[in-house]
């Protein structure tokens, strides 16, 4: 059974992956675990903000805006 962060462990996460990348950073994609269509490698995108799970809030330059967990999509 997989177990979740505790409110401690995501509050560290969280505050960690926000300073890597605060919102206006610009990351490039590397991949994603779905062949996603419209969102091939090399595409990039700016940090709007960031969820509770935490993760990231994207504007991709293609005009898509999902969000991106930091450990797929960021190297």
């Amino acid at each position: 059974m997989r177990r979740f962060p505790s409110g401690e462990v995501l509050q560290k996460q969280k505050e960690q992956l926000r300073q890597m990348y605060p919102v206006g950073t610009r990351i490039e994609l590397k991949g994603l675990c779905d062949d996603e269509r419209d969102m091939p490698p090399g595409l990039r995108g700016t940090v709007v903000g960031m969820d509770d799970q935490p993760a990231l809030l994207m504007h991709w330059d293609n005009g898509i805006n999902i969000f991106s967990l930091f450990f797929q999509v960021l190297l």
